[in-house]
């Protein structure tokens, strides 16, 4: 993935946890790659494709 992109993508995930009432859970969900729990409870924050090719299965 482009840098830049990378870097895009990691400024619009730390705006958006600035703007919720939650920040720390989201920023941790989005840290761990969890993006089910993150589409589920954060409907209004779009996952990036790129992130979505690159998850992590979970425990």
């Amino acid at each position: 993935m482009n840098p830049m992109r990378q870097r895009q993508i990691f400024i619009d995930a730390m705006q958006f946890a600035i703007d919720d009432d939650e920040p720390a859970t989201f920023l941790r969900l989005w840290l761990e790659g969890d993006w089910e729990s993150l589409q589920r409870d954060w409907p209004d924050y779009r996952v990036p494709e790129e992130l979505q090719r690159h998850s992590h299965p979970g425990p």
